[in-house]
């Protein structure tokens, strides 16, 4: 689930423990947006302590492109700068409800978090940015909208 020969749910279940943490959307993402969460943390059985973090771009912006910088770049960066400016809020924990799958429990904590950073909530995956259409699927489309525009030319 987290790494190979880790169990969430062992470690969840052990008082001693130190409590986990982690980040449900698996990527950073752009200080604007919450990108849907994975379901991992949100089926262990135990509460989730959702926190709500707003970078200010005052000084840096705290966003790590991994596409345009490599993430020791991204932190010579951010530890030269001046300062990383945030606010942080900690939210009421949260409690699977009965009859709620980890999916809803992890929807429901995601409009929580998004709500109280002002953030919007979008219905894609964080490794979206990765994804590239293959060459075939983007021509199927470009016929398809040529089409369209001709057909409503001709109508006229």
């Amino acid at each position: 689930m987290f790494m190979i020969g880790f169990s969430g749910y062992e470690h969840t279940q052990g008082f001693d423990n130190n409590p986990l943490l982690i980040f449900p959307e698996g990527t950073c993402v752009n200080n604007q947006y919450t990108v849907m969460f994975k379901k991992g943390a949100f089926e262990l059985g135990c509460a989730v302590c959702p926190i709500a973090i707003k970078y200010n771009k005052i000084f840096v912006d705290a966003f790590w492109n991994s596409k345009k910088q490599s993430f020791t770049m991204h932190l010579v960066r951010l530890m030269t700068s001046w300062a990383v400016v945030c606010d942080v809020w900690y939210l009421e924990p949260q409690y699977l409800k009965p009859g709620e799958t980890p999916i809803e429990f992890a929807e429901r904590v995601r409009e929580m978090i998004a709500a109280r950073a002002g953030l919007k909530k979008v219905p894609w995956d964080g490794y979206l940015k990765y994804y590239r259409p293959s060459p075939k699927l983007t021509e199927r489309k470009q016929q398809f909208f040529a089409s369209s525009v001709l057909q409503r030319l001709e109508e006229k």
